[in-house]
């Protein structure tokens, strides 16, 4: 990562706005919100800056920018099979290896954007793009973890709290995805 091209776009991008472009939830059949013998099941979540553009817009005869990201942001609950295999079965019998398998037994997917007024010069597209991949999911994320919380509510899913996320966390995470393009 450029720090100093990341400085560059930080000292010109404000936060304009953050709104919901796209939704998805999903729940399995297989959930029963009023059964409480429902499978345990372990939460994975995503959050990923995927594409950005740069928009010049006329305000009042004076050139502006707006540096907009789409931030794609994910929750799923997946229930190892395992359990409920071996629940089916007498504590003598043996649960082969391929009777393993994850489900996921709720999805919810989201793609926000991250709109920021650009003031000053525009920083090169390698900064935008450092920008985009570090500080766009950064400034999302409270927007997401809310969102989040309140579909698990509504369609009655398990009550989850995602983490709070530094960029500290975001820049690990882009510096192991270039490792695994390289």
């Amino acid at each position: 990562m450029d720090k100093s091209a990341l400085q560059q776009a930080i000292q010109v991008c404000f936060i304009a706005d953050v709104y919901l472009r796209k939704t998805r939830v999903h729940v399995s059949n297989r959930y029963d919100p009023a059964r409480s013998s429902n499978p345990q099941s372990s939460v994975e979540y995503k959050v990923t800056a995927r594409d950005h553009s740069l928009t010049d817009i006329d305000d009042r005869g004076q050139p502006n920018h707006l540096f907009r990201v789409n931030v794609e942001t994910g929750l799923r609950f997946v229930v190892d099979q395992q359990g409920e295999e071996r629940s089916n079965h007498s504590s003598d019998s043996e649960v082969s290896p391929s009777s393993i398998s994850n489900e996921v037994i709720a999805e919810i997917e989201a793609v926000f954007v991250a709109q920021y007024a650009v003031h000053g010069d525009v920083p090169a597209i390698e900064a935008l793009s450092e920008f985009a991949k570090v500080n766009a999911p950064y400034h999302v994320w409270p927007y997401w973890r809310e969102y989040a919380q309140e579909l698990c509510i509504r369609h009655r899913l398990p009550m989850v709290l995602l983490p709070m996320i530094t960029v500290e966390q975001l820049e690990d995470q882009n510096n192991a995805e270039q490792g695994k393009g390289a």
